[in-house]
């Protein structure tokens, strides 16, 4: 685990593929935030967009393999 240096900004380490790694696991942890139908249709409308550029914009976001 890699350890953020004092003013180090958190996205100098954690990357794209750690925010994929969140939204899988949004659908497990969504019903227990007691969050309206409503906010979480937004939210689940908000985090497709998100997936939407991220996949256009795949090689820029991600290391190379």
């Amino acid at each position: 685990m890699q350890v953020l240096a004092a003013g180090q900004a958190p996205s100098a380490v954690y990357g794209a593929e750690h925010l994929l790694r969140l939204i899988v696991k949004l659908p497990e942890l969504l019903p227990h935030t007691g969050a309206t139908e409503e906010a979480l249709q937004l939210l689940i409308s908000r985090v497709e967009d998100l997936l939407t550029y991220m996949q256009v914009r795949v090689w820029g976001l991600l290391p190379e393999p």
